[in-house]
């Protein structure tokens, strides 16, 4: 069972797991980030829902020119689900995975240590400026009545060219047992 929220018409349903299909994008990198001891198996994970009906366990980018990992990875948390780290040393790296010259780093953040993009950000960054050798990846979970909380609430993203439609909440039990 999974949490849907579609952004168009801000319902929140419980869903058959099997409506939705999981990308086939989950980067090893996102993999050993979902085995981090500080998320339990009664966790869920907050994720986003594309266009075309499948959702990415966590959220996944490029790092822009000029940017650090930090604001690379708190980008696409706002651009991706609506929320940027409310405290830096809360985001907990995990990993860094270093080959033909790029470098993936992944991290994860409980919801409570994250907040809402404000309703008058916008971030104007060129969407033009990606790097093709810094990538990060971030696992955002927490008690589930943290993220239904998140959900019930107006989301604002960063502007983005993305096609996420909705957000979707997951236990990680389920993430385990597709995955592992």
């Amino acid at each position: 069972m999974i949490t849907v929220l579609h952004f168009e018409n801000k319902k929140i349903i419980k869903d058959d797991i099997t409506t939705y299909t999981f990308s086939t994008y989950f980067p090893k990198m996102m993999r050993k980030a979902i085995n981090n001891h500080m998320i339990k198996d009664d966790h869920f994970i907050l994720c986003p829902l594309y266009d075309k009906g499948d959702f990415q366990i966590g959220v996944t980018g490029k790092v822009k020119l000029r940017e650090t990992f930090f604001h690379g990875i708190n980008r696409e948390l706002g651009e991706e689900v609506g929320l940027i780290i409310k405290n830096r040393k809360k985001l907990h790296f995990i990993k860094k995975i270093t080959r033909k010259n790029t470098i993936n780093q992944s991290f994860v953040i409980n919801i409570k240590d994250t907040k809402p993009v404000p309703i008058n950000n916008k971030n104007f960054i060129d969407l033009r400026t990606d790097t093709n050798n810094k990538k990060v990846g971030c696992i955002i979970y927490g008690e589930e009545n943290d993220i239904l909380s998140f959900m019930q609430k107006p989301i604002y993203r960063f502007l983005n060219d993305d096609k996420i439609i909705g957000l979707v909440s997951i236990n990680v039990k389920d993430v385990k047992n597709r995955y592992n």
